[in-house]
């Protein structure tokens, strides 16, 4: 009986777990936004609804997909435990540091030159994500939850499925998986880069603590110390948290390519006896890789480039309601300015006062002129937490509907607060 292809059942595995982390998300976003349109404003909301689809309800789904996938670790002798001293831990932690800046930075300036030669806007989800919400869920989200539930998947489950083959295969596929996991075209190189260090680990070492714990710094250092700044450090913070930043990149590349010309990058992994693999386009160009890659694909030009899939607040892949509503005005109805003083979390009370059927467009520009924030609203009131720091803001107010545009400026009323 001729066996099924592992990889094949992996890739499908995977587009289901995606298709139906889309499918539930838009179905109960727009269930929410219609019955309680306020609560997506809420920045912890944006979490628990896309981290509760994404592992409450999907993720069991696609466990039970990956058990009919075989494990391949039983199948061969593995090399005997390894373990990786602190120094060269933080060395590995700083070259990877350093080469995902390098990574994002390339990454920015490729987008924005689509942006430029298109002229479309790319959105950034996850930048979107944590500027709505507060810092502290931000770092227990981004710090913790996603590097235990990341490493569970890619680097254990993976593992045990992929290892057979030996380390190349292993490292190589769950790495390509790991950045579709990720749809968000500004992430998709550097996660492929760090899926690589990370699978590496896990093969050398035979265990996914290191993986773990690097994943947990790399992510504080980028995306927790950052949101800590934002709100508590003022412009100072900012500048000083910036140049250890642009230190630790410059250093971290440097290494890098100073090691990989000393050839000091050249691992043994030990995993002297594989399966074998007629060759690696079967791993590659199978149909369940395949439509996968399709798939992400698809996902990545809804989620940036889509108009009807762009929301501040939520994730995009999200927002149903937006591809159901109106165009907004093109030019705002109001304005306000506010001077913030003290960098921290705001409260922003949005109320639309009388009129039920009014539904207004918000953007929130920095001094800069460049929008950081937005969202679609009607009805009430709605309550919403942003971070900000020192400067000036502007809400710019656009009618989408309105039984009379003139009368906009009357019912809808901004207040920002500081948290106490």
């Amino acid at each position: 009986m001729k066996r099924t292809s592992p990889f094949r059942q992996i890739g499908f595995a995977f587009f289901l777990f995606l298709a139906l982390i889309i499918l539930i998300g838009n179905a109960a976003s727009a269930l929410i936004n219609y019955t309680m349109p306020e609560i997506m404003n809420e920045g912890w909301f944006t979490w628990v609804f896309h981290y509760g689809i994404t592992y409450l309800i999907c993720f069991p789904v696609f466990i039970l997909l990956m058990r009919k996938v075989p494990d391949t670790y039983q199948e061969i002798t593995l090399p005997e435990a390894r373990k990786i001293s602190i120094p060269k831990f933080l060395v590995i932690t700083l070259c990877s540091y350093g080469i995902m800046q390098m990574l994002n930075i390339g990454g920015n300036l490729i987008i924005t030159f689509i942006q430029l030669l298109l002229r479309i806007k790319v959105s950034n989800p996850l930048e979107q994500i944590i500027s709505a919400s507060s810092v502290w869920i931000n770092i227990l989200m981004v710090v913790i939850v996603a590097p235990v539930m990341e490493e569970y998947i890619f680097r254990g489950l993976l593992y045990k499925k992929l290892i057979g083959y030996g380390p190349k295969v292993y490292i190589l596929l769950s790495s390509l998986l790991f950045m579709f996991f990720h749809i968000n075209v500004y992430q998709m190189l550097y996660a492929f880069c760090l899926g690589l260090v990370f699978a590496g680990l896990t093969a050398y070492t035979g265990t996914i603590k290191y993986s773990l714990a690097m994943h947990m710094l790399i992510n504080f250092i980028g995306s927790g110390i950052s949101v800590i700044v934002l709100a508590y450090g003022g412009e100072t913070g900012l500048i000083v948290f910036s140049v250890i930043v642009l230190l630790l990149t410059l250093v971290g590349f440097t290494t890098t390519v100073v090691l990989i010309s000393m050839n000091l990058n050249k691992v043994r992994f030990g995993y002297d006896q594989i399966l074998p693999i007629p060759n690696m386009k079967r791993v590659f160009l199978n149909s369940g890789i395949i439509i996968l890659t399709v798939f992400y694909i698809l996902l990545l030009l809804l989620t940036h480039a889509a108009p009807f899939f762009s929301s501040a607040e939520t994730d995009p892949v999200y927002q149903m309601d937006t591809m159901l509503s109106a165009e907004p005005s093109e030019e705002p109805v109001k304005s306000e300015t506010f001077h913030i003083e003290q960098s921290g979390t705001y409260f922003l009370d949005l109320s639309i006062q009388e009129n039920m059927d009014t539904v207004i467009k918000l953007e929130l520009l920095n001094q800069s002129g460049e929008v950081i924030w937005y969202t679609q609203a009607g009805g009430l009131t709605q309550q919403t937490e942003l971070e900000l720091i020192r400067g000036e803001y502007t809400f710019m107010v656009f009618c989408v509907e309105s039984p009379d545009e003139s009368i906009v400026k009357k019912e809808v009323k901004i207040q920002l607060d500081q948290r106490k």
